[in-house]
């Protein structure tokens, strides 16, 4: 059942949840749905919007990578594509942003935007849960942390994890991206979410677990947004019905060498789970590596810059080179052409002094003619030019008598 509910369900309040840090007329609560890309983001989203909890605005774009729907706010992902751009960045970039950005012009506009859009799109009633999902707030937590001050918004952050070869794998298939690469790129989001997360409310869901139990996740997450657990069997049904355990049988790739996130994976493993509202705390581990993060790509942000523009040149100089080759090609063809034409021309050449020698022949054999002719013309008008003797004979006129 992928297609979008017909009715948006509404999710009552209760006052206070035990051992929640709500107040008793508590802020409306924007559940967030962020994680690495193809790391079953769409499908806790998607699980949320089936337990009553308003996850897309109708356009889930289903395709092959993502047969249940992506659960996105389409209008809301072009924003931040297009922010990004202006910041000279991606959703692959394996660079991460500058600091302060979000305090920047462009960030402060992109904001404004937002708080605007969304205060005309948040239902009216609290009661009635909004969220929305993007991958790319692993990147842009800052701005929508402000986006929350803005409309007195609580957010409630739900990070999906999967461990970084299915990413890496699922990205090789999807996107053509090497392993490295989708390794480094894993590692920079989630360190930019510990960066930035602070004291936000966050849990963990691991994407790679959702079939074990979709059940106790999805009791799990209703409880961190402080939605009453009780009476949801008409909701757990629909979720039984719409997850789909083919959208996780993806090959496990082999052993392979292991990395940084790797590590940082296993540090995410061990965080405990929390059935409260408060969230996990963060271990003193991975605030240390937040912090040294912080420090490293104050430092070494322009040679990952650099290093992440090395593949578009190393293209570009291929594509040079093969137009290059392309033009020798031609270059040669051309000199192969000039050279027959350049013999074409030589026999012509030949052909044209040929030609040019028995004109002279000719010419002289007609100057020889005219000379001979010219000779007997003279010889002619000379013979012409004598008298012509009259011939003796015996007559003679006679005289008259006188």
């Amino acid at each position: 059942m992928n297609e979008v509910l017909s009715e948006r369900g509404v999710v009552p309040w209760v006052t206070r949840v035990p051992g929640s840090s709500l107040s008793p007329a508590p802020r409306r609560v924007l559940p967030i749905v962020l994680g690495m890309h193809r790391s079953s983001t769409s499908l806790t989203a998607g699980a949320l919007h089936r337990l009553g909890i308003d996850m897309t605005d109708g356009d889930l774009a289903a395709d092959e990578f993502n047969k249940g729907g992506y659960y996105e706010r389409f209008h809301l992902v072009e924003l931040h594509d297009r922010f990004l751009e202006s910041l000279g960045s991606r959703w692959d970039s394996l660079s991460p942003l500058a600091p302060g950005w979000w305090r920047d012009p462009p960030a402060l506009a992109l904001r404004n935007k937002i708080v605007d859009r969304l205060r005309a799109e948040l239902p009216h009633s609290p009661q009635r849960l909004w969220g929305l999902k993007d991958p790319r707030l692993m990147r842009l937590l800052p701005l929508w942390l402000d986006v929350c001050v803005d409309l007195d918004l609580e957010p409630r952050i739900i990070l999906v994890t999967r461990t970084p070869e299915e990413v890496a794998a699922s990205l090789a298939r999807r996107d053509n991206m090497s392993r490295d690469d989708a390794l480094v790129l894993w590692a920079v989001y989630h360190m930019e979410f510990l960066q930035h997360v602070g004291d936000t409310p966050w849990i963990r869901i691991d994407g790679d677990h959702w079939l074990d139990d979709h059940h106790a996740h999805a009791l799990r997450l209703l409880r961190f947004l402080g939605v009453p657990t009780t009476a949801r069997d008409n909701a757990m049904l629909a979720l039984d019905e719409w997850v789909e355990p083919e959208w996780m049988t993806n090959s496990r790739p082999g052993r392979r060498s292991r990395s940084f996130a790797h590590w940082l994976y296993d540090r995410f493993a061990t965080l405990p789970g929390i059935d409260g509202d408060t969230g996990v705390e963060m271990s003193a581990e991975l605030r240390r590596s937040a912090q040294d993060f912080h420090v490293f790509s104050r430092v070494f942000r322009p040679v990952f810059h650099r290093a992440e523009r090395l593949p578009s040149s190393e293209a570009a100089a291929r594509n040079a080179e093969s137009k290059l080759s392309a033009h020798s090609a031609t270059i040669t063809e051309l000199h192969t052409q000039l050279a027959k034409e350049k013999t074409s021309l030589s026999e012509t050449v030949a052909q044209r002094d040929g030609a040019w020698q028995e004109i002279i022949k000719l010419q002289n054999k007609l100057t020889d003619l005219q000379s001979a002719l010219d000779g007997k013309d003279a010889a002619l008008s000379e013979a012409r030019a004598r008298p012509t003797p009259r011939a003796r004979t015996g007559w003679r006129p006679c005289r008259p008598a006188r």
